[in-house]
């Protein structure tokens, strides 16, 4: 009976732990703002044009600095539509693309995997491994971005 009251406490914090940790990964959709400038990838339904989905994690050194290459080409003009994903928060994702290293770089194009590289690129690499991977019909057949919010998740 002495131990019915620690116990139940600690049941308690386990459950609060759960529901707390679920509220936590809400997302968007892709192109729409998420909380501050990332743009998060829901994962749901078709991928329209060419992609590049970059998974990641905020405690991965690699990740951040490849963010900020990311950022200098948000800043250009940059084929693809940048969506960020965080593998803590989105396990299933992870699973889904089969990602078992950060940072992971997958291109799509209308769903299709087209590229898929592991670790840092430069902003230089990046361009050039898009290029590699996409032909001119897919470059040229990329619809103009909707006016109103920016999607692309580094542009300010």
């Amino acid at each position: 009976m002495k131990y019915l009251v620690p116990i139940t406490l600690i049941a308690f914090g386990c459950i609060g732990l759960l529901i707390v940790s679920s509220d936590l990964t809400s997302f968007t959709e892709p192109g729409s703002q998420g909380a501050g400038s990332e743009t998060t990838f829901s994962g749901s339904g078709p991928v329209d044009g060419l992609v590049l989905m970059k998974f990641g994690a905020p405690w991965c050194p690699p990740c951040r600095m490849i963010d900020e290459e990311l950022k200098e080409l948000a800043h250009s003009n940059f084929p693809a539509r940048i969506e960020k994903i965080n593998v803590d928060q989105r396990p299933d994702l992870a699973a889904r693309y089969q990602v078992n290293s950060i940072p992971r770089l997958i291109l799509m194009h209308h769903g299709r995997v087209i590229g898929d590289e592991v670790g840092f690129m430069s902003a230089e690499q990046l361009t050039a491994w898009v290029g590699e991977n996409t032909t001119d019909e897919m470059l040229a057949a990329e619809p103009a971005p909707p006016p109103g919010p920016k999607a692309n998740p580094f542009v300010e």
